[in-house]
């Protein structure tokens, strides 16, 4: 791995070296911890960019392949979700693990990347949920109780849903542009659903069940995942 800091930050934080040297010597859960602690380490100190890593290699993939029979709108795969919100989406039997599942699992590792060699076409909707988590995380800073956490991110979900080639869309390239308006529609009407079951679940880890917030994933809301590369393949 190669891990590489902002110039103008020149200490590391303390306990980051023994941080550093699990996640390189240990498996993937010790991994996700080292990953976390980090980020923590990163927010309180107020210097959430100062460890980034360029190794592609150790980015976590989707598990989902290029499956036959899944419908794809300018690219993007129209996965099953667990998920009983309005949309296009095919509808995932409720013991299974579904993408809005591995996005949120995987955000606090995925965000450190600023490299992302993408694998598949389910490998493209990951990232663009890690970007939306990460904006949802920013949106939830300073909301101090779960109440005040749903008002500020679940209408960000169907809010000004952007699509390939309409300003403000946060990727250039990631997907396709449509190719007939029902196509446009329906990557919007799906991104809009995605985003909407993504925003309620991660009010689940974000907030604890008395409704606090958790400092453990609120801390991520100083990482900046806009600056990520794609590689496509």
């Amino acid at each position: 791995m190669i891990f590489k800091r902002v110039p103008q930050l020149q200490t590391p934080f303390t306990g980051a070296k023994s941080s550093w040297y699990r996640l390189r010597c240990f498996p993937d859960v010790e991994r996700i911890q080292c990953f976390q602690e980090l980020g923590s380490m990163a927010a309180a100190h107020k210097r959430p960019h100062t460890f980034l890593i360029d190794d592609t290699n150790s980015v976590y993939h989707s598990t989902f392949a290029d499956e036959e029979g899944i419908t794809k709108a300018c690219g993007c795969p129209l996965l099953p979700l667990k998920s009983r919100k309005k949309g296009p989406a095919p509808v995932s039997e409720q013991g299974k693990t579904d993408i809005v599942d591995e996005a949120i699992t995987f955000f606090r590792c995925n965000v450190f990347f600023r490299n992302f060699d993408i694998k598949g076409p389910a490998d493209k909707l990951l990232i663009y949920l890690t970007f939306y988590i990460n904006l949802s995380l920013k949106k939830l800073e300073g909301c101090r109780t779960l109440a005040e956490g749903s008002k500020a991110i679940l209408n960000l979900g169907v809010e000004n849903v952007t699509i390939p080639g309409e300003s403000g869309f946060p990727f250039t390239g990631l997907f396709s542009l449509p190719q007939s308006q029902q196509e446009a529609e329906l990557l919007r009407d799906y991104l809009k659903q995605i985003r909407e079951e993504t925003s309620g679940r991660l009010l689940g880890v974000a907030y604890r069940p008395n409704g606090t917030p958790n400092k453990w994933w609120l801390a991520f809301a100083k990482r900046k995942f806009m600056n990520i590369a794609l590689l496509d393949k």
